[in-house]
């Protein structure tokens, strides 16, 4: 692939885009025979779909043809492949083939794939900022759910039309209330909230609903809004109050790594003691991450850390994940000798001692302990 679009395209466009053709027709039968669980193999035809879309903006192909193409790719595209065709190709379709496009999507897949000629209007509405468009595109087969309700809240917010994006985010309320919905729609919701206050100049509401966000979620992106949107007299006293509201978070995980991201090595080091046997042993990234950036000042909490990584897979006793187990015991056994007060924890050899007790029998493990 990186032949044809760096140095094939220098000899001949129409070569390389005709070869860059040929790869994507290989996809299908690609993505078939390899188990492409990771999403590589669908990285590199997406990367390839780019490529092409640049190809034909630079080759003599007629928008007729381009749309074509892309309508057969697009209706095909069985493995979610070329999700992203239209707007790949927005260049080399122009606003002509746009249109083109729109009205062979309403008459080949009306009555018969409306989910895809709901995908396809919604990338031709971006694609020329129509949010008209983009709500009927939304309201195809129905009325539309709450992630299509937060996407039109979002683009009437990009065209300041705040009235009507503030009618969609009640209605996403609505919907959160009545049926699941993933964590991240709460945030976005608020954000959304907080976006069409300040536009509709009620910057007082704005900054209280960030804060409201922030008391839920702790989180690092959100309590930098916060501070963005407020005085520096105000900063100050938020600082502090946001350093006791992630002790009394009810996930020490996510207050861990709040604190990790944006307060001083005091308070990471005061929060570790206070909360270490509530923390979220499964949550490896975070506290390896945090056992990590703390192992020069705080060896003692790095241990904590470990100690609590080390417990969560020995106590789940999957033998695939050993390998980490055993890391992170070699981590504790070199930070031992860097902590100076034990401050009342458990130390090194009593630790070891009922470890090795508790998970003598898990031979898989220490078979990999005794080779490290």
């Amino acid at each position: 692939m990186r032949n044809i679009s760096k140095e094939l395209v220098h000899k001949s466009v129409d070569v390389a885009m005709e070869a860059m053709r040929d790869f994507l027709d290989l996809s299908p039968q690609i993505i078939e025979r390899v188990d492409d669980s990771c999403g590589y193999v669908g990285d590199v035809f997406s990367l390839a779909l780019k490529d092409l879309g640049q190809l034909y903006g630079q080759a003599k192909v007629t928008t007729e043809a381009c749309v074509e193409d892309v309508f057969r790719w697009f209706t095909n595209d069985d493995h979610g492949l070329f999700c992203t065709i239209i707007v790949d190709f927005k260049a080399a379709l122009g606003e002509t083939g746009l249109n083109l496009l729109k009205q062979k999507l309403k008459e080949d897949l009306s009555t018969k794939k409306t989910s895809a000629l709901s995908r396809g209007l919604k990338a031709i509405a971006d694609c020329q900022k129509d949010v008209d468009g983009y709500i009927d595109a939304c309201l195809i087969g129905g009325d539309p759910g709450l992630q299509n309700q937060l996407a039109i809240a979002r683009r009437l917010l990009d065209h300041w039309r705040t009235d009507e994006a503030q009618q969609w985010i009640k209605k996403a309320e609505q919907e959160k209330r009545s049926a699941y919905f993933y964590p991240q729609w709460e945030k976005e919701i608020s954000s959304l909230k907080s976006q069409a206050l300040e536009l509709s100049g009620q910057y007082d509401a704005a900054n209280q609903e960030r804060i409201a966000l922030f008391k839920k979620t702790i989180d690092t992106d959100v309590y930098e809004d916060v501070l963005r949107h407020i005085s520096v007299e105000l900063q100050i006293s938020f600082k502090s109050e946001a350093v006791q509201m992630a002790f009394d978070f009810h996930d020490a995980t996510q207050a861990l790594r709040f604190l990790s991201d944006t307060q001083g090595r005091d308070s990471v080091s005061k929060f570790i003691r206070m909360k270490h046997a509530l923390l979220n042993g499964k949550n490896y990234i975070v506290l390896r991450c945090v056992a990590k950036k703390i192992t020069d000042y705080d060896p003692l909490g790095a241990v904590l850390l470990y100690r609590k990584l080390l417990e969560t897979i020995m106590g789940s006793a999957v033998s695939k994940y050993y390998k980490y187990a055993v890391k992170d015991l070699k981590c504790i056994e070199e930070l031992n000798g860097r902590v100076n007060d034990w401050e009342g924890y458990v130390q090194p050899i009593a630790y070891f001692k009922a470890f090795e007790q508790r998970h003598k029998k898990k031979y898989g493990f220490w078979d990999l302990y005794k080779v490290q």
